[in-house]
């Protein structure tokens, strides 16, 4: 993928969306399955994380 390669090389998902008429959040996915993820299973990852931060800061603030 040669978005990706690109963004490795330091260029933001911004600037390299539109030279591919892709959106950014096109490219994210890409980068998330090029991971060996589905985009899915990327998603729910990531809220796992939120949730774990968020258990974090309760138990923080009591």
């Amino acid at each position: 993928m040669g978005a990706l390669k690109q963004m490795e090389a330091g260029r933001m998902a911004v600037d390299v969306a539109p030279e591919l008429g892709v959106s950014k959040h096109t490219i994210y996915a890409w980068k998330v399955k090029s991971r060996g993820l589905a985009v899915n299973e990327g998603q729910r990852l990531w809220q796992l994380k939120d949730g774990t931060h968020r258990l974090g800061n309760t138990s923080t603030q009591s």
